[in-house]
């Protein structure tokens, strides 16, 4: 059961990774070069880790020459008036795909000959034009939208190569869009059997039409179907969908309504006398998918103290985020069986370097991986803070060990104490970790960057450590200053979060 758990957990790590460097589609890079589906987009924000950090953003590459550099009002009267398509691409600093886009599709020669024959193509930042973006209800990068004499005609959300990205704009010539060559493979086949992961495609596309009715049926039957087919989906049914469902129930009250009968449907079988995990978590994902995390918090307040329920509510991997997200560190360090243990998982996902796309230059790589390894640092001390806020000082102090045996530089350092001091849990050995990177580093002053200790390692970059040592002599007066306050305060009892206030919702009954 343990196992089982730490697995899942160790999927949804993966998830989160890729949503901070990569989210989107169900379909992989190298499918969409060959075929034009869905392809990797970043989501409508910067990069992030789980602490809310933005992850680093390399050079922005050349602007690529087809794109033409009027404002967009004036480019797109020029369109009008030349009776050329006008295109635009949405994008941000921070979005690797978009950048990789810019120096692949947009630069090859068959694209730019189309584009400069048939259309007016510009550029829309979305963090400098956001008024205009959320005119265009851009909501993940890169987005291709063409109009047609002032009138959209279609959308494609994703990086695309560039020979998909052509066929896009040759079908478009001809009068197609690109929903119905995803329509097409969403179909079921001649056998009878059904390709869900086309299936999620379309369900999005038709979001990205703005065909909500049809939007909020599709992913209402993949919801309920999805697993019949493919079994393998049922970790993107409750991440990558679910979010997507989110995104449909917020534009569309209908929606938003449908699934909700869908979450009342899972908590009616919830008073069942023995509560099947995957429908609590089914409940649980979908109250955040119609916005109704309190009706999870309040189950949770009423169970948390009950042993019958200790496993099952472990198991929960999205209870644990909504936790976090609530800063509840020490009700979420209770749920963690076994910290040490939860420590070497994170470290196993931050060592996945390999499914990297393809195609995609040094930079842009050294970048992801410090995104990953970001990503790691603060994964180790969430557990660490979370597991202190729980009053078991023995296994956090083990947990910050095992991370520091990992990485032991000043990143690591810094993230540890970092995290503990948000979480008002000062500890004297925290000022001796400080204490010692700082000494690490000037014993080895005159080194390009400090070195780590004989026989142990470093996931942290050079520059990323640089930057820890930097701010470690003010984080130790902060720990020092919070010791001092603790030490002429009143003690306090080990705390483990709020207890919240009664529900709304229909929650399931606190009895297994």
């Amino acid at each position: 059961m343990a196992n089982r758990t730490r697995s899942i957990a160790v999927g949804f790590a993966v998830v989160a990774l890729a949503t901070a460097f990569a989210s989107s589609s169900y379909a992989q890079e190298t499918r969409g070069e060959s075929s034009g589906d869905s392809a990797p987009s970043a989501s409508k924000s910067p990069p992030a880790t789980s602490t809310g950090t933005q992850a680093p953003a390399s050079k922005a590459p050349p602007h690529p020459e087809v794109i033409d550099t009027r404002p967009y009002a004036e480019a797109k009267a020029a369109a009008e008036k030349e009776d050329k398509w006008f295109l635009v691409k949405a994008t941000a600093v921070w979005c690797m795909p978009c950048k990789q886009m810019d120096r692949t599709t947009m630069v090859d020669p068959k694209v730019v000959e189309w584009l400069k024959k048939n259309a007016i193509i510009v550029s829309v930042d979305v963090d400098k034009e956001p008024a205009l973006a959320k005119s265009l209800e851009i909501a993940a990068m890169p987005t291709t939208i063409a109009f047609r004499k002032g009138e959209e005609f279609d959308r494609i959300v994703g990086m695309r190569a560039a020979a998909p990205f052509l066929a896009w704009l040759e079908g478009m010539a001809q009068g197609k869009k690109s929903i119905e060559a995803v329509r097409a493979r969403a179909a079921a086949r001649p056998d009878g059997t059904i390709d869900v992961d086309a299936r999620c495609e379309e369900a999005q596309a038709l979001v990205q039409a703005r065909k909500y009715a049809e939007a909020t049926a599709a992913y209402e039957w993949l919801w309920r179907h999805m697993l019949e087919h493919d079994p393998s989906m049922g970790g993107v049914r409750i991440s990558f969908m679910a979010t997507n469902m989110q995104e449909l129930a917020a534009r569309s009250p209908d929606a938003k309504t449908r699934f909700t009968a869908l979450r009342d449907e899972a908590a009616k079988g919830l008073a069942d006398e023995k509560v099947d995990a995957r429908l609590l978590g089914d409940w649980i994902v979908l109250n955040k998918v119609i916005g109704d995390d309190k009706a999870t918090l309040d189950w949770f307040d009423r169970v948390k103290g009950d042993r019958r329920w200790r496993e099952l509510v472990r198991r929960q991997v999205y209870l644990r985020e909504l936790l976090m997200e609530n800063g509840r560190l020490g009700d979420y360090g209770a749920l963690i069986e076994d910290p040490v243990e939860e420590i070497r998982d994170n470290h196993r996902v931050a060592s996945f370097d390999h499914g990297m796309p393809e195609g995609i230059d040094a930079e842009q790589k050294a970048g992801m991986l410090e995104s990953m390894h970001l990503y790691w640092r603060e994964q180790c001390a969430v557990v660490y803070a979370a597991v202190l806020a729980a009053g078991r000082e023995e296994e956090a102090l083990a947990a910050a060990k095992e991370a520091m045996k990992f990485d032991s530089g000043a990143a690591m350092v810094k993230s540890l104490v970092a995290k503990a001091l948000e979480a008002d849990q000062a500890r004297q050995v925290q000022i001796e970790w400080i204490d010692a990177a700082l000494a690490a580093s000037k014993a080895t002053e005159g080194d390009a960057a400090p070195k780590p200790p004989e026989g142990a390692a470093s996931m942290s970059s050079d520059d990323a450590n640089s930057r820890a040592l930097a701010a470690l002599p003010r984080l130790r007066s902060k720990a020092a200053a919070a010791l001092k306050s603790a030490e002429s305060a009143a003690p306090k009892a080990p705390g483990a979060g709020s207890t919240g206030t009664p529900s709304s919702g229909t929650p399931p009954k606190s009895t297994p």
